[in-house]
């Protein structure tokens, strides 16, 4: 059972990563003059802003969900919450010009966000003894071995 929780915080904290890579493309896109849908509201409000502002804001935006990417994947309950708060205020920009399609999307990954809200609140309830914690990275390192005991001694 921890497993499918850590599994499912795992798969949940990713999609902060995909909100921040698509936000940059969103950036990007902005700059071409071409509207993309899976963006942020926040990017794509920005450049009404001014040039500095609209830097400013992207780098905020884009690395913020990135960082709450990292800081939920680390079983931090809180990262989730306010980074969905965010993502739903972001969604919020699109309600107000009534752009239905990225309110949906937004709506998506928020109920994605919840499960893995829902999942970290789960396991931070269970002792933490009887937690593991996954390390996709993780390099495991033999024990060091002890030196050859020279002579007989």
């Amino acid at each position: 059972m921890n497993t499918a929780l850590e599994a499912r915080i795992a798969r949940s904290a990713s999609w902060f990563y995909w909100i921040a890579g698509l936000s940059l493309i969103n950036a990007f896109a902005n700059q071409s003059h071409f509207e993309f849908l899976f963006g942020s509201g926040a990017v794509e409000a920005a450049p009404a802003f001014g040039q500095t502002a609209m830097i400013v804001i992207d780098t905020i935006v884009i690395g913020g969900f990135a960082l709450f990417g990292y800081l939920a994947g680390l079983r931090h309950t809180w990262a989730f919450a306010i980074g969905m708060l965010l993502y739903a205020c972001d969604g919020g920009l699109y309600l107000l010009v009534q752009d239905y399609l990225p309110v949906l999307f937004h709506a998506y990954v928020l109920y994605l966000l919840f499960l893995g809200l829902r999942a970290s609140i789960e396991l931070n309830r269970l002792p933490v003894e009887t937690r593991t914690m996954i390390m996709p990275r993780a390099v495991v390192e033999p024990p060091p071995s002890e030196p050859p005991v020279a002579g007989g001694l």
